[in-house]
């Protein structure tokens, strides 16, 4: 709600411009629910907010600390995807968290043989955090099967740094 507010800008002062306005920022199953609605049934901005916030507001649940420091980086998951896995979720969080504070419980549910290599490293940031961990990543100090995917890593990293010019 406070998105599309923010989006109206100044018709945001008019209840009866947010309510004409409302639907078109609607889609899927929001948009079925408002043309479900029989007419005329919302009356104003005031009960149309209360009605959406009921029909759908529990369905963005929310994320406790504890549940952050328990979600693992998957077996087989890059660590990459991990972070951003692990990042989106803790948007989510009850608590606020300050971004060094979520770096440090992301970087502490890496594989262990990723945090080791990282060990001594502080990324206060989650943009710094993707990339020291690429630049710490060394072929020689992992297991067989994740040096395809360093060195996969490392290129890649490489590569967004300095582009190829054509």
């Amino acid at each position: 709600m406070a998105y599309f507010i923010a989006l109206c800008g100044d018709s945001a002062r008019s209840g009866s411009l947010l309510l004409r306005q409302f639907v078109t920022s609607l889609d899927g199953p929001a948009f079925q629910w408002y043309s479900r609605l029989e007419p005329n049934s919302i009356p104003d901005w005031p009960t149309m907010e209360r009605e959406f916030l009921l029909r759908f507001y529990d369905t963005q649940r929310s994320v406790s600390i504890a549940e952050l420091t328990q979600t693992k980086q998957e077996p087989r998951e890059r660590a990459a995807d991990f972070i951003t896995r692990w990042r989106n979720l803790s948007i989510r969080c009850s608590q606020v968290l300050q971004q060094h504070e979520a770096v440090k419980l992301c970087m502490g549910n890496l594989h262990s043989h990723i945090a080791f290599i990282l060990h001594g490293t502080k990324p206060i940031r989650f943009e710094d955090f993707a990339f020291s961990f690429v630049d710490h990543l060394d072929p020689r100090t992992l297991p067989i099967g994740s040096v395809r995917g360093a060195l996969r890593l490392r290129v890649d990293s490489l590569n967004r740094r300095h582009p190829r010019r054509t």
